[in-house]
């Protein structure tokens, strides 16, 4: 059995391997030549290569499952072409049994797909989308302000906005405007900071500028036309501020929900909550992690179906066609079914998971009842 192992983990790697590196290779050369416009005398050819190599982790992801099914699928084919299907079955190893070995070689890739997705894919992002603003600057094509905005609400009942004009490292800001404003939306101060250390439950300024507002108390201070006067300016070398911002809420924030790890996500979330902010995107991306390896295994189950069919047919290409297409039809479906739930307001759980089950449950069972009538 271990012998049967290794020769189909060889086989199935090799197939997938080829397939996810074209996918890749095809992805990343179209994206490359959509920015060579971008190069000038401060954008080499060798940095905007550098800035689609970041971009590689989170391609890697999305096509993983794609590449799953149709590496799968080409190997058992060939295997099936070569009568060594037979032979594992005359040899008592079913179609079932097939399957369940062919998710344990499989295991490794759904591993890769969790470092990518919790490890690699959050710090390339940043990277990426950093290195991506500096070039459309530098080529002054569009008028970006590289701005990341957070609100909270602080046991004082002050409402505050947070704006960091440049992300350094998770724990390193610049440039960050505080906006702090009372139960009745009126701003009471405006704190610029030139550098900004993200601590747990403190922000820590540099070189702080504070404008404190005293807001008119009768009618002839409302319509005062010199404003200054109630306006009080203070300097600080440092000053700490508590907030519940963390390193995970800013890159959460920076990133798509997609590409962030779950301990970003659920910090996140939890974030968000607790200043009344809307969380289904970030809820669905969190589900989606999960449904991502999900997939991985009903790709299997489509390819394993292959198994049943006979070569000397001559359909046999065209139903193996059908194979792949019906797997990518169903990772279609489940992002138009996740759509549909978020419209019709439907728990999120509810419309990441059901999708996935429900198409793996039908696969199992029909593998099942195909293996009962051999």
């Amino acid at each position: 059995m271990f012998i049967i192992k290794l020769y189909l983990t060889k086989e199935i790697y090799k197939t997938i391997t080829a397939t996810i590196l074209l996918f890749l290779s095809i992805i990343t050369f179209f994206s490359f030549l959509d920015d060579l416009n971008l190069i000038n005398i401060d954008v080499t050819i060798i940095k905007l290569l550098y800035i689609h190599i970041l971009e590689i982790p989170s391609i890697l992801y999305e096509i993983i499952p794609i590449g799953v099914l149709i590496g799968t699928t080409l190997s058992i084919a060939k295997l099936t072409r070569n009568n060594e299907i037979l032979i594992l079955k005359t040899s008592g190893i079913s179609t079932i049994k097939l399957f369940i070995v062919i998710c344990i070689i499989i295991i490794p890739i759904a591993l890769s797909t969790i470092i990518l997705s919790e490890l690699i894919i959050p710090i390339t992002e940043i990277k990426h989308k950093e290195e991506k603003i500096k070039i459309r600057k530098q080529n002054n094509k569009y008028n970006i302000h590289n701005n990341y905005w957070f609100k909270e609400e602080t046991t004082k009942n002050i409402i505050r906005y947070i704006n960091i004009r440049n992300i350094s490292t998770k724990n390193l800001v610049n440039y960050i405007y505080i906006y702090e404003f009372n139960s009745n939306l009126q701003i009471q101060k405006i704190i610029f900071a030139e550098k900004a250390h993200i601590l747990t439950k403190n922000i820590l300024l540099e070189n702080v500028t504070a404008n404190i507002i005293t807001p008119p108390n009768n009618l002839e201070q409302k319509n005062d036309c010199q404003h200054n006067k109630y306006i009080i300016k203070e300097a600080y070398d440092k000053l700490i501020i508590e907030t519940s911002l963390t390193p995970e809420i800013i890159i959460a924030n920076v990133i798509k929900p997609e590409h962030a790890s779950i301990n970003s996500l659920l910090k996140y979330i939890q974030y968000m909550k607790k200043n009344k902010m809307h969380t289904e995107r970030q809820s669905i991306a969190l589900w989606k992690k999960i449904t991502n390896t999900i997939n991985l295994f009903i790709m299997i189950s489509i390819a394993t179906h292959i198994s049943f069919l006979q070569y000397r047919k001559n359909d046999y290409k065209l139903k193996i066609l059908i194979r792949i297409i019906m797997g990518i039809i169903i990772l279609i479906i489940h992002q138009i079914t996740i759509n549909i739930g978020i419209l019709n307001r439907i728990s999120t759980w509810i419309i990441v998971l059901t999708p996935s089950f429900i198409f793996f449950i039908i696969s199992i069972y029909l593998l099942i009842l195909k293996e009962k009538k051999i």
